[in-house]
């Protein structure tokens, strides 16, 4: 089973990092996309954190770990309600 990392989603309209591109696909934001916001507040698209974390669970721009949600934990049961 796969281990859900504690990612929020917005869209690019309520983003406030500066930087208007993904540090790891070094693509433009577009206003269609989905970005995830880490704990630490980095933004990349939400696909790209997706698969780095599975592969790294650290901010690939800060390298702070990515927390893990629990399956008890409100946030867990929020994003299986709006999916």
């Amino acid at each position: 089973m796969a281990r859900e990392l504690d990612i929020s989603k917005i869209k690019k309209s309520e983003c406030k990092d500066e930087l208007c591109d993904c540090r790891i696909c070094l693509c433009e934001y577009e206003e269609t996309d989905e970005l995830g916001v880490l704990p630490c507040k980095h933004v990349f698209h939400y696909k790209c954190i997706q698969e780095w974390g599975k592969r790294k669970p650290n901010c690939p721009y800060c390298d702070v770990e990515i927390p893990v949600v629990k399956p008890n934990d409100d946030r867990a049961a929020k994003k299986q309600k709006t999916n």
